[in-house]
């Protein structure tokens, strides 16, 4: 790793209990699993604010969707009368 930077972490007792625990149990270093912690964690975030992204767009379209789809709706109720009338007049 050229490009790595050497870090200060502090980190409560407990918590480096419970990763030293994991390093044995996975069979890797700190720097490994906390590397790897990281990793993870930060793409949980990128996904998490995608996400929610896209719920807000799905909000701000939801109003032009409901629109579009009453418009189209009266369309289609409009082309089925005038289907029916048509109809009604070849078969008269």
């Amino acid at each position: 790793m050229a490009d790595s930077k050497r870090i200060t972490l502090c980190l409560p007792a407990s918590l480096l209990e419970e990763v030293d625990g994991l390093t044995s149990l996975e069979n890797k270093n700190r720097n490994e699993l906390i590397r790897e912690a990281m990793r993870f964690y930060l793409e949980e975030k990128r996904k998490l604010r995608l996400r929610e992204q896209m719920r807000l767009g799905y909000q701000e379209m939801a109003a032009l969707n409901l629109a579009l789809a009453e418009e189209f709706c009266q369309c289609e109720e409009e082309a089925n009368r005038l289907t029916e009338r048509k109809i009604v007049e070849c078969c008269s």
